[in-house]
């Protein structure tokens, strides 16, 4: 659901990912979904990240973003391991 921008290396994406999960554990929400904003566009194929980004979308209740991109990870990516355990559990 966002614009592509240059692809962050597997490192730095599991940092941001860990900041988001770690905002939202503690409920500051807002600083969360900026977290996943800033994240979002520099995902391209960090697909071993998926399944916490999708839940991390469901805690923000982007449920609609949620299933646009499962949809298309599975459409462009259908052997995929991470994108069929990522489409499984939050479809």
């Amino acid at each position: 659901p966002w614009p592509a921008q240059e692809a962050w290396g597997a490192h730095q994406v599991y940092r941001e990912v860990v900041t988001l999960l770690e905002c939202i554990k503690v409920g500051q929400l807002p600083k969360a979904a900026e977290t996943l904003d800033l994240l979002g566009p520099h995902l391209e194929h960090n697909f071993e990240m998926m399944l916490h980004i999708g839940s991390a979308m469901r805690a923000l209740n982007r449920e609609e973003h949620l299933q646009w991109t499962l949809a298309m990870a599975k459409h462009v990516h259908p052997n995929n391991e991470h994108v069929a355990a990522a489409v499984a559990q939050l479809s």
